[in-house]
């Protein structure tokens, strides 16, 4: 969060989010906390996980869990960049998912 006006958008979005109610970071940490009873042998589409590398919100445990589960999944490390990477590199993520949509 180095840079002051990806913090700044990221400060109002969150006190504007919370100014209506908090159910939206409850349910977060509902889903997150308990088994997702997803059938991961059943899931075929591509896919990628993002993540910086100096990323200390997300767990890489469970990042590897989730790539043990997934073997065909793609790993893509941001370099030297934290939790919030994408206020800076969103395009390639917008441009890997505009290309995968057109997959039969």
């Amino acid at each position: 969060m180095r840079d002051v006006a990806a913090r700044r958008s990221l400060g109002a979005n969150f006190k504007a989010g919370l100014a209506v109610s908090a159910l939206g970071p409850t349910l977060d940490m509902y889903l997150f906390s308990r088994p997702w009873n997803v059938a991961f042998d059943r899931i075929i589409v591509p896919a990628r996980i993002w993540i910086g590398s100096a990323d200390r919100n997300v767990p890489l445990a469970a990042v590897d869990e989730l790539l043990r589960k997934l073997p065909a999944i793609e790993l893509i490390r941001i370099a030297d960049s934290g939790h919030f990477w994408v206020t800076r590199n969103y395009r390639p993520v917008l441009s890997w998912i505009a290309a995968s949509a057109s997959i039969p």
